[in-house]
């Protein structure tokens, strides 16, 4: 970046005191040039893909789809820019931001925490493409194996090979590749909690699968199929969840 040129900036989050935070915090930083906010996905990807700024700050979870939904939208076009994900505290998240030299910051931001990073943004060498980040990013985060605690201790289980999980009582079921059945001492909306997700979806109150295993969904019958191991597993799947599902495919 040359001295004399602004980055221009565009804030993305849900929560009203955090965007106040960081809009003030840019227009106050000299070197950077705040042209928008937003916040819910929808708005985002239009003001964003028309202005073409810089820098994203990116809020990881909105309603429906946050960050990493944006960022996936935006590699789509020939579009290089930096980006901040804002998140609440998210270990896994966290070490993978690393893992992919992406920059973050924790919620409640603070101002120290950001005056630090703009200054570090303004001096720092921005080469590698998104595209290439995004991938790093999203592999790392896949990767990271998850601890859940059983009946007699813990297990540490890989996201990705998680095909659905089912309540049972006070316990989860998990069904993971190859076959597998876990069982955990979670409730099923805890085991939702620690799932990456842009990679899960809960179809009822009782499931929640993989979404790399989606085969069908049915809106008349309403239910889902998933194909695990060449054979189809349907399950009930309520018409307000499968209109929640369509607004993320």
């Amino acid at each position: 970046m040359k001295n004399n040129t602004l980055i221009t900036s565009f804030v993305v989050d849900d929560d009203s005191n955090s965007v106040r935070l960081l809009s003030d915090m840019l227009t106050k930083t000299e070197g950077f040039d705040l042209i928008g906010t937003a916040g819910n996905y929808e708005d985002a990807v239009n003001a964003i893909l028309n202005h073409k700024p810089d820098l994203l700050l990116l809020d990881i979870m909105m309603p429906h789809k946050g960050g990493f939904e944006i960022m996936k939208e935006i590699r789509r076009y020939d579009y290089n820019p930096r980006i901040v994900f804002v998140t609440a505290y998210d270990r896994y998240a966290i070490e993978a931001f690393h893992e992919a030299a992406f920059n973050y910051l924790l919620k409640p931001v603070s101002r120290a925490d950001l005056t630090h990073l703009l200054e570090r943004i303004k001096h720092e060498n921005h080469q590698l493409k998104i595209k290439d980040k995004i991938d790093s990013l999203m592999s790392a985060y896949r990767s990271k194996k998850i601890p859940f605690n059983t009946r007699t201790g813990f297990i540490m289980i890989n996201p990705s090979n998680v095909v659905f999980i089912k309540a049972s009582g006070n316990y989860s079921e998990i069904y993971c590749h190859p076959p597998d059945k876990l069982v955990v001492t979670y409730y099923l909306s805890e085991v939702e909690k620690k799932l990456p997700k842009d990679l899960f979806f809960r179809i009822s109150r009782s499931v929640i699968i993989n979404l790399n295993y989606l085969f069908e969904v049915n809106r008349k019958e309403r239910y889902c199929e998933i194909n695990w191991q060449d054979q189809l597993f349907r399950f009930h799947m309520p018409l307000n969840y499968i209109r929640s599902l369509e607004t993320i495919i």
